[in-house]
C-alpha cells in the first residue's frame, strides 16, 4: 500500500515531464494565450471561440482575449475534438528515459512503458519493503515489551491487594480487641462501684465490734 501510494504520487508529478519536439513549428491556434504552451485540457470561450488550458483559465475571472467577463461554468465548452486529437499527435520527448512518442501516449508510458522510471520505483519498492519489514520488526518488539509490562503491572497489582487484605484483616483484629477491652472495663468498673460500699461498710461493721 505504502509503495502504491508512492508510485501514484511519482507518476502525478511526472505527468507533465516531457519538452515538445519542434516547439516553434506548432499550430498558434494550439498555443495558450496565457501560459504560451501547447494547450492541455483545453477549454474554449463561448464568446470569442479562443482555446486555453482549463487550469489555466479556471484562475481568471474574465477572457484575456476578448475582456468577457466569465460569470458561469457555461461560459466555457470542451475544445473540439479535432484539436484534442491534434494536439495529441504533437511530437514529444519523455525528460526521464529520452523516448519520443507522441504527446496522447505519455500518461501511459509513464505508467506501463518508462524504463528508467521503472528502475527507479523498483529501487523504491525494494525499499518499502526493507522499510515495512523493519516496521514490523519494531512493532512486533513493541507488542512483547507491552506484554512484559502488562505481566509485571499485573503482579504488582496482586501484591497490593494481598497486603491491603493483610492490613484490613489486622485492622479488624486491633478493632476487636479494643471493643473486647473496653467491655471488660466496662464490666470490672461496674462491679467495683457496685461491691465498694458493701465492702466498706463490712469492715467498719468487723472495727465496731471489735474495738466493743
Amino acid at each position: 500500500m505504502m509503495y502504491r501510494t508512492t508510485l501514484n504520487n511519482r507518476i502525478n508529478a511526472l505527468a507533465n515531464n516531457y519538452i515538445y519536439i519542434n516547439q516553434d513549428e506548432i499550430s498558434h491556434s494550439l498555443i495558450c494565450p496565457i501560459c504560451l504552451d501547447p494547450l492541455i485540457d483545453p477549454q474554449t470561450h463561448v464568446l470569442c471561440n479562443n482555446s486555453f488550458c482549463n487550469r489555466c483559465i479556471r484562475k481568471l475571472r474574465y477572457c484575456p482575449c476578448c475582456r468577457a467577463t466569465i460569470m458561469e461554468l457555461n461560459d466555457l465548452i470542451v475544445t473540439s475534438d479535432i484539436i484534442r486529437n491534434t494536439l495529441d499527435e504533437l511530437q514529444i520527448q519523455c525528460n526521464i528515459c529520452k523516448h519520443i512518442l507522441c504527446r496522447g501516449d505519455f500518461d501511459n508510458h509513464i505508467r506501463n512503458d518508462c524504463l528508467q522510471l521503472s528502475l527507479i520505483t523498483s529501487e523504491e519498492e525494494n525499499n518499502s519493503n526493507t522499510n515495512e519489514k523493519y516496521l514490523e520488526k519494531h512493532l512486533s518488539n513493541l507488542y512483547c515489551r507491552i506484554r512484559k509490562l502488562e505481566d509485571g503491572l499485573y503482579e504488582s497489582k496482586k501484591v497490593i491487594l494481598t497486603f491491603l487484605f493483610v492490613l484490613s484483616i489486622i485492622g479488624i483484629i486491633i478493632l476487636l480487641n479494643t471493643i473486647l477491652l473496653y467491655i471488660i472495663h466496662l464490666t470490672i468498673s461496674g462491679l467495683f462501684t457496685i461491691k465498694l460500699p458493701l465492702f466498706i461498710q463490712a469492715i467498719q461493721k468487723f472495727l465496731f465490734d471489735f474495738l466493743q
